[in-house]
């Protein structure tokens, strides 16, 4: 990315901030924890991942030694937590505390040895651990008088982002209200997407306080008219429902020798992958795989994760996506959870998955 960014200001109004305050005084968190919790609702809710990390900046000044060194000393931290939708955002605040509260406790810890011990994949199009930074800025004003000028605040246009989306809250002492600074690369969003996705957060955190027992999954995102046109608008005729692999299959007889994958220097036609995905179902049928069955893909995106779906979908069964970067227990609670009855993978990634279900390596079936 070119790292290009602009920023946009919203307002919640005082009336809000004094209900999530609150709410989160009655359950002994802080209103940092209340608005962490419905941003990650609402980007669980928006992306479709229940999985959210979520990067903060901390005062890096714990160390006594520091007290009489002059400059600025900053550290972040990562909150990551797992979205149940079917939870009710009071319980989902519970965890959300406990998650704060151990990532504080770790503050001291420097983030770039947290990511040399993680090794995540990098890349310079995103940041290793997180891709939305959310702070407070919530600091008394520090007013400076000067014998002859007059000295007053202002603030630098900012035209770089150094994340995906950054959300700066702070105090206007002035209104009572609380000032969110969004700060987004434009390589990926433009000011109407942010003022929806911003008018989406203030739905959310407008719901927790009217009832914070509301299951997460059932919070309106949407405005009422933005759903009622949903609802209303005419589409394209109607046609006959259609099933994913009879919708490949068709590309493939169309125009069986047109490009269907270019992928790390690999290129497959139509033909070539519906051929390749014919001996993969055959496989799987003859394993008993079928329809009602769930068979998991743990391998990155690649050929070989796009030949498992298609031919994941010809035998009739369903595929549950993993990503092999997942803890160890995550990816076990899926399989299990799922009752995925085998799984796909590669050889580079197979260490990485748990024994508890079958895994068919494809870089081995031809062998």
């Amino acid at each position: 990315m070119s790292n290009r960014g602009a920023t946009a200001s919203y307002s919640l109004h005082t009336g809000l901030v004094e209900a999530l305050k609150g709410f989160a005084r009655q359950h002994n968190s802080s209103l940092f924890m209340a608005i962490h919790g419905a941003l990650a609702v609402l980007l669980a809710r928006l992306s479709g991942s229940t999985d959210i990390p979520i990067g903060t900046p901390i005062a890096g000044r714990g160390a006594a030694a520091l007290d009489d060194v002059i400059g600025m000393f900053v550290n972040t931290l990562v909150l990551r937590t797992d979205i149940d939708l079917d939870e009710s955002f009071t319980d989902l605040l519970a965890r959300i505390k406990q998650v704060d509260l151990d990532a504080f406790e770790h503050a001291d810890i420097p983030f770039e040895q947290l990511v040399d011990q993680l090794a995540p994949q990098r890349s310079q199009s995103r940041h290793p651990l997180f891709q939305v930074l959310l702070a407070f800025q919530n600091l008394e004003r520090v007013e400076l008088e000067l014998p002859g000028p007059a000295v007053s605040v202002v603030d630098l246009p900012t035209e770089v982002s150094r994340f995906d989306l950054q959300f700066v809250l702070s105090d206007d002492r002035d209104s009572g209200d609380m000032t969110v600074s969004v700060t987004y690369a434009t390589d990926l969003f433009d000011a109407t997407t942010i003022d929806s996705l911003m008018h989406r957060w203030i739905r959310v955190l407008e719901s927790i306080a009217a009832d914070p027992t509301i299951p997460v999954g059932t919070i309106e995102v949407l405005e009422p008219a933005e759903r009622t046109d949903l609802l209303t608008r005419s589409g394209p005729p109607s046609t006959a429902p259609t099933t994913l692999a009879d919708l490949l299959t068709t590309a493939a007889a169309q125009n069986p020798e047109a490009t269907a994958i270019v992928f790390d220097g690999q290129q497959l036609s139509y033909r070539e992958l519906d051929e390749r995905s014919n001996r993969l179902a055959r496989l799987l049928i003859q394993r008993g795989i079928g329809p009602e069955d769930i068979v998991a893909i743990g391998m990155p995106r690649s050929v070989d994760s796009v030949l498992a779906v298609w031919a994941i979908t010809k035998s009739g069964a369903a595929f549950l996506p993993i990503d092999p970067t997942y803890p160890t227990e995550r990816i076990t609670h899926m399989t299990t959870d799922s009752k995925a009855a085998i799984g796909l993978t590669t050889t580079s990634v197979r260490a990485r998955l748990p024994d508890t279900i079958n895994w068919l390596t494809l870089d081995n079936l031809d062998k």
